[in-house]
């Protein structure tokens, strides 16, 4: 699954602290019914300008989320220009 989460800062040190502190608690493993559940969570993050559209900046950190994914999963990444 897939979801966003609007951020207000533009402070890359506090949406880096978001970004972990939502890794952190998804890499707590869950039980149900007896059984180990881990959770992996990848997160892509674009910081939203003036002059972006939402379709763009949404294509942007979905863009740095697949590089997660490829770097093995469970990480953040901000998006950045090749």
């Amino acid at each position: 699954d897939e979801f966003l989460i609007l951020h207000p800062s533009h402070d890359l040190s506090l949406l880096a602290g978001s970004a972990q502190a939502l890794l952190d608690i998804y890499r707590q493993p869950i039980t149900i019914e007896n059984t180990e559940i881990k959770l992996g969570l990848s997160i892509g993050i674009y910081r939203f300008a003036s002059s972006d559209d939402f379709a763009t900046a949404c294509e942007l950190a979905d863009a740095a989320m697949y590089k997660v994914k490829a770097q093995g999963k469970h990480g953040y990444l901000f998006w950045q220009a090749e």
